[in-house]
């Protein structure tokens, strides 16, 4: 087993590639702690989703979006959601642009009405918006270079607000509309109203189904591949399983092939499939946080549950040609996953939400409200994208964040390691909202807690350095992202820049 470490974290050494999310080498940042702020952008609003392009942040919050200037954190521009009765969903990026759904609901007439808007992110200004009272607009919209990608369809009944996540649609559609004027470019007829988008980009559109039995005793999970140009089903993929089948809720795409696995904290099938044809090369049994291509090796990390003998988090890494596991890292007995995840709400984790935001006072209430009570906004896939980050890869090893007795633990397995030897260092809070940067730099890595940010020196195991930003507020921490020698640290109301003091 010592020799499988080795060769695995040899081969990592010279991997220049890693995908499914943007992790940092180590040559690429320069961060060196101490750290002062550069500046800090404070909002009376709650923070849902963000996205970086280029030296300005755009932050998604219940009430809008706002541009903000990684420079010196002025706001270029802002955004306000329509007014209510509207209820909006969070809102999906590219580089360009930003597109939500929103919907309103009429209690005298019992029909609700759904509207679809791209937003410019060049100047803040609505390219175009489209409704109707006719169709449900489900989210989440994908925005590729020349549509933004969704399925709608008549809904079964219409509901209230606070019931939204329940709409079922008869004859859904997936549906193309263009990115200049919001006109249809091509729409395709689903077998299945209960369908949920799960990726695009210029070649694919992927749909899933949920996690469920249909009437008929069915597992209904598989993964559908339709071109993104024309709207053309190409092929229909089914997980393999001994007992029960796992729906697919990541895709991670190398050339042709096509990895995949299943939504966090569910047990189910990491898999190779030939993205041209969908046939399924090969197929491991494990549960998934996030998941890493380097080289030839696939690197996932998560809970792995024994079909209901007991759950372990653990770091797996596989050889991707061969579907052959290298070598497995126990971590945990107690995984923080078998607490914080496993509940689907619409099309992102609430179980994963609901402990990040565990002690901030009424944020469900406001978020996702209840039953005599609508919610703000819609949460979707594109919620805290990015962000709520609990394992990082590069060329200097793993790096995680796993809790043991309620309390969040920073782990980096050495590379190449020794057998049974980690650096680990145990914070002193009970809180499960803690979370791991995209990256370290050559002797550090960045942690936020709560928020508080931390330098920590992952030979030593010892916090380097620390900086709490809470203004004694109850804040919760989102994630920091690294961009080359800043931090931008996001929690639930702020956005902080930090840099090298000197």
């Amino acid at each position: 087993m010592k020799n499988f470490f080795v060769l695995c974290f040899l081969l990592l050494l010279n991997a220049a590639v890693i995908y499914s999310q943007n992790i940092y080498q180590t040559h690429l940042v320069k961060l060196k702690a101490p750290l002062k702020i550069n500046w800090e952008y404070k909002i009376n609003d709650i923070i849902v989703n963000q996205h970086i392009a280029g030296d300005i942040c755009y932050v998604n919050t219940v009430n809008g979006i706002a541009a903000i200037s990684l420079n010196d954190g002025k706001i270029i521009w802002n955004y306000s959601y329509p007014t209510f009765p509207l209820l909006k969903s969070v809102a999906t990026f590219s580089d360009k642009y930003a597109a939500f759904t929103a919907y309103d609901y009429n209690d005298s007439t019992e029909i609700g009405i759904s509207k679809l808007t791209l937003v410019d992110l060049l100047n803040g200004k609505e390219i175009w918006s489209i409704e109707s009272k006719e169709r449900f607009y489900k989210p989440t919209p994908f925005i590729t270079d020349n549509s933004v990608i969704r399925i709608s369809g008549p809904p079964d009944k219409w509901k209230v607000k606070e019931k939204y996540f329940k709409i079922e649609l008869d004859e859904a559609e997936l549906i193309a509309h263009s990115l200049a004027d919001g006109k249809e470019m091509w729409k395709t007829s689903l077998s299945d109203e209960e369908s949920e988008l799960t990726y695009t980009d210029n070649k694919y559109a992927f749909i899933k189904n949920d996690f469920d039995v249909s009437k008929g005793g069915v597992p209904k999970n598989k993964l559908s591949a339709y071109s993104s140009s024309n709207g053309k089903e190409l092929w229909t993929y089914d997980p393999s399983g001994m007992i029960t089948k796992s729906s697919v809720d990541k895709v991670l795409i190398d050339g042709d092939n096509l990895y995949v696995a299943p939504l966090s904290g569910k047990s189910g099938v990491v898999a190779l499939v030939n993205l041209p044809d969908g046939d399924e090369k090969w197929s491991l049994g494990a549960g998934v946080d996030n998941f890493y291509l380097m080289d030839t090796k696939l690197i996932y990390y998560g809970l792995n549950t024994d079909f209901g003998m007991g759950n372990s988090t653990d770091w797996m890494c596989a050889d991707v040609q061969k579907g052959k596991r290298i070598v497995g890292k126990h971590i945990s007995s107690s995984g923080m996953f078998s607490a914080i995840v496993g509940k689907a709400f619409g099309n992102t984790v609430f179980g994963r939400i609901a402990a990040t935001f565990s002690g901030y006072s009424n944020l469900f209430s406001k978020l996702f409200g209840s039953d005599d009570y609508a919610p703000l906004i819609i949460p979707t896939r594109a919620m805290y994208s990015d962000l709520l980050n609990y394992s990082a890869v590069n060329e200097k090893g793993l790096f995680a964040i796993y809790f043991e007795d309620g309390k969040p633990i920073f782990l980096k397995v050495d590379n190449p390691p020794k057998e049974d030897v980690q650096t680990e260092y145990k914070f002193a809070d009970t809180t499960s909202n803690a979370f791991i940067a995209n990256g370290t730099s050559e002797t550090s890595a960045f942690i936020t807690v709560r928020g508080k940010v931390y330098s920590i020196n992952y030979a030593t195991g010892q916090i380097e350095w620390e900086k709490d930003l809470t203004n004694d507020r109850s804040v919760a921490s989102l994630g920091p992202i690294i961009k080359g020698n800043r931090i931008i640290l996001f929690t639930n109301n702020s956005v902080d820049c930090l840099e090298n003091a000197q």
